[in-house]
């Protein structure tokens, strides 16, 4: 059944997904060099399980206020000045994760029963990510539960709370935390598609920092960079359904425009198409999934 626009109830931190953006807009998974993909290539989201809270950012309105007479005569709102920062913590220290958003590697080879990362206080460069974080919601006319899913096209993130340490015991006493510093993008970090003034979403100037999405199961994200060769890709979970028209409950795409696939596996997770297409051509599939592994 389509779904209908609804108000409900949002509770609960489940997980952070995360991948590199290219200078385009796509998602690239975890490809440390996005704008330099080699072909062909099969990349997703990466996944954060330990996720504690997630604060979303608060813009800053800016307004014009008239007063005269010893009285208020009127206000107009003027725009946006500041996004505003969103912010999450996870309860663990993501090794592989500081040093993504780091620029960086973690070192196993230099002493191979080591793993180190470096701190790389003198960073300039931060890398640009799509991020999706997802918490559950509950319709308030049926009670059905669905999944929200906030997705932000275009960061760049920080650590606010770094690995530290205590004699305290209970509940995650050591967890590190994250902001993320929000640009708009022209494109939709998670489905491919470009925003537009004309567009389902209808979002002003083409260009949006943010989107939220309701769907049935949570959301992951695969990016296949084609060789002219290759006839499909594997995602990186089994789907929980096989809709292959790229516009229902899976989002599929291709160079950003809505392309349908000849299939979609739920039980392999293989998605095939025809024909082969051009090399450097960009598929994203955006599934449900309960992140059973394939």
């Amino acid at each position: 059944m389509a779904f209908t626009a609804a108000s409900g109830y949002i509770a609960g931190a489940f997980h952070v997904q995360y991948g590199f953006r290219n200078s385009n807009g796509y998602c690239i998974g975890n490809d440390t060099t996005p704008d330099s993909s080699t072909v062909p290539q099969t990349s997703h989201m990466q996944y954060l399980g330990t996720i504690t809270s997630f604060t979303a950012p608060t813009p800053t309105v800016e307004k014009a206020m008239f007063q005269g007479g010893q009285k208020m005569r009127g206000s107009i709102v003027l725009g946006v000045t500041d996004m505003g920062t969103a912010s999450f913590e996870l309860a663990d220290h993501n090794e592989v994760f500081q040093a993504y958003i780091k620029g960086a590697t973690v070192d196993v080879t230099t002493n191979t029963e080591w793993a180190s990362t470096p701190a790389n206080v003198g960073q300039v460069d931060f890398p640009r990510m799509v991020v999706m974080i997802a918490g559950k919601f509950q319709h308030a006319t049926d009670l059905s539960t669905y999944w929200m899913n906030w997705v932000f096209h275009n960061v760049e993130i920080s650590v606010t709370t770094p690995p530290g340490t205590s004699q305290a015991g209970g509940v995650n006493p050591n967890p590190t935390g994250y902001t993320m510093d929000l640009s708009d993008s022209a494109r939709n970090g998670l489905t491919g598609r470009p925003f537009s003034s004309s567009s389902g979403l209808y979002v002003v100037d083409g260009t949006d920092a943010w989107t939220m999405i309701r769907t049935r199961y949570p959301l992951a994200l695969t990016t296949f960079v084609a060789d002219g060769t290759e006839l499909g890709y594997t995602v990186g979970y089994r789907p929980v359904y096989d809709d292959a028209t790229g516009a229902a409950q899976n989002s599929m795409s291709l160079n950003g425009v809505t392309d349908a696939a000849t299939s979609i596996s739920t039980t392999t997770g293989a998605v095939i198409y025809t024909p082969a297409g051009t090399t450097g051509d960009i598929y994203q599939c955006a599934y449900q999934t309960q992140f059973v592994a394939i």
